[in-house]
């Protein structure tokens, strides 16, 4: 069983109730619950929010939601693993199973495509030594050229000993590297539940092309993807 995992909790400084706001004629939470909802390789859609008012809307278009998230697990420094931990023990001790793989879909990406998202499940499926697939695009900037400020003083992120100077030397040098991007992410139900983390070990990098990726995480976001709605309205 594939199940999407929808995280929507109430708490938002980017933009008051994010999850909920009015991107078109829907709450922008209804794209992602639309398009999980259509994609063939999906056979269960929750939400997991720790607010009623999200809870409700999510039910009325066809989602799940099972339960409200308790608060320790739905502030400001919550991560990824706990809300899927979480989801995965409730199952175990409410429904009495564990689905084989948690597709993890964001709701800041309102224009997913059905195709992509179904591409993105074979390509995991059909790869038998996977353990995982996380979205992806090609770094605009190189991380080996980076710095942290340490007692007033630069110091360097990496220590790339590949290349002399590394900090000084052409880009064209180094190895592309790639930025996660929460286009979608699939996990190994199981793994997760053993290992209690998601970083696995064979991870599948599925590029997502940078027009296709619009993600809302503030105000301007949100007004550049209104000029979208008509275009991708799913």
């Amino acid at each position: 069983m594939n199940l999407a995992l929808i995280p929507a909790r109430g708490g938002s400084k980017s933009i008051h109730k994010k999850n909920i706001v009015k991107l078109g004629d829907h709450p922008l939470i209804y794209y992602t619950i639309n398009v999980a909802n259509k994609t063939e390789l999906i056979d269960r859609v929750i939400v997991s929010t720790d607010n009623q008012e999200i809870r409700d809307i999510s039910l009325s278009y066809g989602a799940e939601a099972p339960f409200i998230r308790p608060k320790e697990i739905a502030d400001d420094t919550t991560g990824d693993f706990e809300v899927v931990y979480h989801l995965l023990n409730w199952l175990q001790d409410h429904d009495q199973i564990i689905p084989d793989n948690i597709i993890y879909l964001r709701p800041d990406f309102p224009f997913r495509q059905v195709g992509t998202l179904n591409r993105a499940i074979e390509t995991y499926m059909k790869d038998k030594k996977a353990d995982g697939l996380r979205s992806v695009q090609k770094s605009k900037e190189m991380p080996y050229k980076t710095w942290l400020i340490e007692n007033n003083y630069l110091k360097p992120v990496l220590n790339y000993k590949s290349i002399k100077n590394p900090h000084n030397a052409a880009r064209q040098l180094f190895p592309q590297t790639f930025w996660p991007v929460g286009y979608i992410e699939i996990y190994d139900s199981k793994l997760i539940l053993r290992e209690k983390t998601l970083m696995s070990k064979r991870i599948i990098p599925f590029i997502i092309e940078e027009e296709k990726c619009i993600n809302i995480g503030s105000i301007i976001d949100l007004q550049k993807a209104e000029k979208y709605t008509s275009k991708y309205l799913l």
